[in-house]
């Protein structure tokens, strides 16, 4: 045809030609026939088979083990014995090795650029949000007793004097940053604003904020399991602690910039270990303290987000803020007992709960 005749006369596309048209040799058994005559007439040319080589290796590469050798890995991944790092880690181990090893293993990093990216909000609004819960904390209110007026100027100074900390205060730096801070003051709002709808619908409260466990001054033990020739040593914080006014359940809250969930097939494969980490942690802290059983009501991503939505016609102020805050439900898992899901969100406004 034209077209095959147009891409064999380019020799500087015949090699990734060949190459793609054995790959559809090798998964589907079939090669165009123009394909074949070109890969024959490159077989016999003496110049140039360094680079036929290279093209076409990645089809028949093979690794020659299935894993690294125990030794090998040792060196790579542990330092003094232990295999130290976060869930997150783990979970991207499960979910691929190779980005694992790159990572963790080659010490791979990307190259850091003076701009402000997802992370920098994520930390932001986390640590707004614990000097938020850590100042109600100190004067011994709920989050719920703080008025409108109060609350703001609250969220204002914090931000007024975390802002300037982020990459040598790179949201000061231009109009469009500072624009930028504006709108991130607005999220935070918006997020608080629902956090304290939340608190006076729940007979549970904020106690604990952003606790560390295995790095840190003051931090908590990491979750430690022997391994034979090193020991495991899980590192983390826990963003959020809520406890009911009886001190008999506690709930794990975990803040999410992004979309988040959890099902038990991923978490059977070990791809989403988060929640239940921060739940294993936070037994293992509150079993010490002497003060009796307290059972994990439950485990919840938080978000902090301002979702938008597509209508096909025009809706109602009402109609949209019921889609927001159903987009803003907090997905995750509560015990199975009625009372304790009333005690957590007594207008079922804030979780997303079924019972079967």
């Amino acid at each position: 045809s034209r077209l095959a005749s147009l891409r064999l006369s380019d020799s500087r596309r015949v090699l990734t030609g060949i190459a793609s048209a054995l790959r559809g040799q090798k998964e589907k058994g079939s090669m165009a026939p123009w394909w074949q005559d070109a890969y024959n007439w490159l077989l016999r040319q003496e110049n140039g088979q360094e680079r036929r080589k290279l093209a076409i290796s990645g089809l028949f590469a093979r690794a020659p083990e299935g894993s690294l050798p125990e030794e090998l890995a040792l060196r790579l991944f542990t330092k003094g014995g232990r295999l130290r790092g976060s869930v997150t880690r783990f979970e991207r181990f499960k979910s691929c090795p190779f980005q694992h090893f790159a990572q963790y293993g080659l010490k791979l990093k990307e190259r850091q650029e003076y701009r402000f990216q997802a992370l920098d909000l994520g930390n932001l609004l986390h640590s707004t949000l614990r000097e938020f819960g850590e100042l109600l904390k100190a004067d011994g209110r709920r989050w719920s007793e703080v008025g409108e007026v109060e609350w703001k100027a609250m969220v204002q100074e914090i931000l007024a004097r975390l802002a300037p900390r982020l990459q040598n205060e790179i949201l000061l730096s231009t109009a469009q940053y500072r624009h930028q801070l504006e709108r991130i003051r607005i999220l935070a709002e918006r997020s608080i604003r629902r956090l304290i709808a939340f608190d006076a619908a729940s007979r549970f409260h904020p106690q604990v904020f952003e606790r560390s466990f295995g790095r840190g001054v003051g931090a908590m033990p990491p979750l430690s399991y022997e391994l034979g020739k090193a020991r495991l040593e899980i590192v983390g914080q826990i963003d959020r602690m809520d406890f009911d006014e009886d001190g008999k359940y506690f709930l794990i809250i975990d803040y999410k910039t992004g979309q988040a969930y959890i099902n038990l097939v991923e978490v059977y494969y070990g791809l989403k270990m988060q929640l239940l980490t921060y739940l294993l942690v936070a037994r293992n802290l509150l079993s010490g303290t002497g003060a009796g059983e307290v059972l994990p009501a439950g485990m919840l991503y938080c978000f902090l987000r301002y979702p938008t939505y597509r209508a096909e016609q025009r809706i109602s102020p009402e109609e949209a803020r019921k889609k927001i805050e159903s987009g803003l439900k907090m997905p995750g898992w509560v015990l199975a007992d009625p009372e304790v899901i009333e005690a957590i969100d007594s207008k079922q406004q804030f979780i997303k709960v079924k019972l079967n």
